[in-house]
């Protein structure tokens, strides 16, 4: 049973928390929170089946909520069609922020347009949903009563004040979002600044209003504007990562890479195809490498120039070849050998200076930087002369036993990286060591001296933190600040920042 969005109190006090005066009149509106049945987007809603509302009116219906309240659960697993629905519309007529089924909001009763010729008509409207588990991707609870097929009321019984027992088994909710919406999507929220005001989707995209207030002293709060479609666990935009974004600049200065160093006209020719849309033909194309893996000349780091620095006396460098990385771009590649202990990590082109320049800052500090892993190929079979894995191949890798044949590691929608692997791994085409700028160090899960120097002088050199869970890694963002990706006061940094 439906009813229409207006409505007398007769129709609906009974089902809702609503309490009126012996007028009929209510006697105290506030907020009632409800469970969110289903939301109307279109003319093909289940809610017209059954209706005399006709076509050309329906569109009047759109972002209307069916709900029941929250105080007052009525629910028949069984027969659906039992059920009394509830409808509300929107509070606000120009923002929509349509929650997701089994979201909480707030409704309220308050006249509509028909009040002016019956005082005791009354619509519904809905407040946004409920911040429960300060999740920008969705934030539902689902009752016992619905988990289960058993222990079921009807609405007379519901009425009655039945209780409805909790200790049941519970089983799998279908649609537990809505129709298409992935029950697994989850977005990290986006780190905000002092003064900013934030709009986020619910797909990782998201509307700043900022300043340059951040991003170090003396600075007049001069206005900045990002709109950003980002790559979903990052907890600020980075133009150079993002899979796009319009930045409204004043005065600020961003630092965007070159597509390709060695083309600059790569700028106007058609972007490669996002990795994460690749078939497997294409995926197979892109993990080939030039056949005779010969270096191009127009990045060609000169080894014999170079070797005389003290870098050479703990390390190697030798040329391996042309691979692709995340932008399907060719990058020229060498095979890096700590050869006070034989240990083996491959390092792309763009790398090299700065590698260099940190690790000879560190030996005259008596410290030395060691690498466990740096350039890493988005797809294929990886490296074999370092024993580097593919992102692919370490996405598989290190999926947990449990999600083994369950779930496919490639699905770049797998975002908890926390829940479905260990350790943390981004998908294929999505990690900063596929363009070369991620670089794994040996810190002994963040307590030997060389975490500790990192620390102290990393970002002089452009190297930051990025996961707050991987002391080890460390990202060459040189127009990055040291606390850009994590905080001052994060646990992470050992209280050594």
């Amino acid at each position: 049973m439906a009813i229409t969005l207006n409505f007398t109190l007769s129709q609906v006090v009974k089902n809702t928390s609503l309490q009126t005066t012996t007028g009929g009149n209510i006697s105290s509106n506030e907020p009632i929170p409800v469970r969110v049945l289903g939301v109307i987007l279109d003319e093909n809603d289940s809610f017209f089946t059954d209706s005399d509302i006709s076509t050309e009116s329906r569109v009047n219906y759109f972002g209307t909520i069916k709900f029941q309240d929250y105080n007052n659960p009525i629910y028949n697993a069984i027969d659906e069609n039992a059920n009394i629905t509830l409808l509300a519309r929107p509070i606000n007529p120009n923002i929509k922020h349509y929650p997701l089924k089994n979201e909480i909001v707030y409704v309220l009763a308050l006249p509509n347009q028909n009040s002016k010729n019956n005082l005791n008509t009354y619509s519904f409207y809905y407040y946004p949903p409920i911040n429960m588990e300060n999740n920008i991707t969705s934030n539902p609870i689902v009752p016992t009563y619905q988990q289960s097929q058993q222990n079921t009321v009807s609405p007379e019984e519901a009425t009655d004040g039945i209780s409805i027992n909790i200790n049941v088994d519970q089983k799998q909710i279908e649609n537990l979002l809505g129709a298409k919406f992935p029950t697994d999507l989850s977005k990290t929220p986006s780190k905000t600044f002092e003064g900013d005001i934030m709009y986020e989707g619910r797909f990782g995209n998201s509307l700043r209003f900022s300043s340059d207030l951040y991003n170090g002293e003396g600075q007049q709060g001069e206005p900045l504007t990002i709109l950003a479609n980002q790559a979903g666990n990052s907890l600020i935009e980075d133009i150079n990562r993002d899979k796009a974004s319009v930045y409204l600049t004043t005065n600020q200065k961003i630092t965007i890479n070159a597509a390709n160093n060695a083309r600059l006209d790569s700028f106007f020719t058609p972007p490669p195809p996002s990795p994460e849309r690749l078939t497997p033909s294409q995926a197979e194309e892109l993990a080939t490498r030039s056949p005779e893996r010969v270096l191009t000349s127009k990045n060609k780091i000169d080894l014999e120039n170079i070797k005389s620095n003290k870098f050479f006396e703990i390390y190697d460098l030798e040329e391996l070849g042309v691979y692709k990385d995340n932008n399907n771009q060719d990058v020229n590649v060498y095979k890096l050998v700590y050869k006070l202990g034989g240990l083996k990590a491959a390092i792309g082109e763009k790398l090299i200076e700065p590698f260099i320049k940190i690790v000879e800052a560190a030996l005259e500090d008596g410290v030395k930087l060691i690498v466990d892993s740096g350039f890493r190929p988005p797809f294929g079979e990886g490296i074999p002369e370092t024993e580097t894995p593919s992102q692919e191949q370490l996405r598989e890798e290190n999926l947990l036993p449990k999600w083994v044949g369950k779930v496919d590691p490639q699905n770049p929608n797998l975002r908890k990286l926390k829940y479905y692997f260990d350790a943390e791994t981004a998908p294929a085409g999505e990690s900063a060591h596929g363009i070369s700028l991620g670089v794994d160090f040996i810190t002994a899960n963040g307590t030997n001296k060389a975490f500790r120097w990192l620390i102290k002088n990393a970002d002089k050199y452009g190297f930051v933190r990025t996961v707050a869970s991987e002391p080890w890694h460390w990202v060459y963002l040189p127009s990055a600040t040291k606390f850009q990706y994590i905080p001052q006061n994060d646990p992470s940094w050992k209280g050594l920042a």
